[in-house]
């Protein structure tokens, strides 16, 4: 697991086992290849069972959720063979502070090789994402009310006006 990340409660697991065998997708232990708990996300890679595939879990998937109790429960084909990633929405979000996100070794490394570095904020693996602003050929924000559209914005700002030379950006509002 990621240092740094509040660990999975076990009981989000248990969720997880009791509502794959009721849906009759495995009787068996479902193997948890890798758990991490980002910010708004809990995401467990599991091995496909043996006695199932991926189209008997996705076509249970509404089965799932309801059994779980959240329609926001979603499944990927997982990046290594016979593994799917679920991804299970936290009750509370986590508070994530641009100030560690600028001190990521991967963006500090990497900042000084853009013209117009800018943290956009985590992924739900809990990757650092940022981007150089002259690479970006348009960038929309969208959301609904009170998602935080302009604490986004505010934050592209604030990380311009800190990792960029006053020679190089000029800001006109």
């Amino acid at each position: 697991e990621q240092e740094g990340f509040s660990q999975i409660d076990e009981s989000v697991i248990e969720q997880v086992q009791k509502a794959f065998k009721r849906v009759k997708i495995t009787n068996k232990k479902i193997k948890i290849i890798e758990r991490f708990s980002g910010a708004t996300l809990h995401k467990l890679i599991l091995e496909i069972p043996v006695e199932s595939s991926y189209s008997d879990i996705n076509k249970n998937m509404k089965n799932i959720q309801a059994t779980m109790g959240n329609e926001l429960v979603s499944i990927e084909i997982g990046d290594s063979p016979n593994t799917i990633d679920m991804f299970i929405p936290k009750k509370e979000r986590d508070i994530i502070y641009l100030g560690n996100l600028m001190k990521n070794e991967k963006f500090i490394e990497k900042k000084n090789e853009m013209h117009l570095p800018i943290v956009i904020g985590e992924s739900s693996s809990g990757e650092i994402l940022f981007n150089c602003m002259t690479e970006m050929v348009h960038l929309l924000v969208a959301g609904t009310t009170g998602s935080g559209k302009s604490v986004f914005l505010h934050n592209i700002i604030f990380s311009l006006l800190i990792n960029t030379n006053p020679d190089t950006l000029n800001l006109k509002l």
